[in-house]
């Protein structure tokens, strides 16, 4: 009879610790699945509708900026001095603007799709149930903290770009005015 009991208990005990495991792995999975959810909106940002505004505005910096490359003059007429400076800052919008298209967002594209593959892979071996809880949590801490720093890099990156849309949006106006007046000199 009391082994009976005993075997019942450890029945129960069992199925106690497989279901603190199971819930457990459960919220790595849910965790895991939005990480990927997260990554793929920031991911679809960057290379959609953030990527055509850089575009459009390396378009429009462009068709500005041929006039002067095409018509560099010797001297300045008196009032073209106070827009000057517009057309040096529209460059390194220009400039900045392109490096985001063609350095920054390639490299932010590598680690995005290494870090979706490697989220999972992980999420696979949780969901077969292939890890252990010591390896599985060190797993989600590796993955987290690279997906924070993916993230991070990804914010920085498209706060700095619109924060150039802010400048050529402050000095496209001068550069109109510096264009009239080079024209009609």
């Amino acid at each position: 009879m009391k082994l009976k009991y005993t075997f019942i208990i450890a029945i129960i005990a069992g199925l106690f610790f497989v279901s603190c495991s199971s819930k457990e792995e459960k919220e790595s999975l849910k965790k895991i699945e939005q990480m990927i959810a997260e990554s793929n909106l920031v991911y679809q940002t960057m290379n959609g509708t953030l990527l055509d505004s850089v575009n459009a505005y390396l378009d429009s910096a462009n068709i500005k900026l041929s006039y002067f490359k095409e018509n560099p003059g010797d001297t300045l007429p008196i009032e073209a001095e106070n827009y000057w400076e517009s057309y040096y800052h529209m460059i390194s919008v220009r400039k900045m603007l392109g490096n985001y298209k063609d350095k920054h967002l390639p490299r932010l594209n590598q680690d995005f799709e290494y870090s979706k593959q490697q989220l999972e892979n992980l999420h696979h071996d949780i969901k077969k149930g292939l890890l252990e809880d010591s390896v599985r949590i060190s797993y989600m801490e590796l993955e987290d903290s690279a997906y924070n720093f993916i993230m991070d890099q990804a914010d920085a990156r498209m706060n700095h770009v619109r924060a150039h849309f802010g400048k050529y949006t402050n000095n496209h106006e001068k550069l109109d005015t510096l264009l009239q007046i080079m024209q009609n000199d």
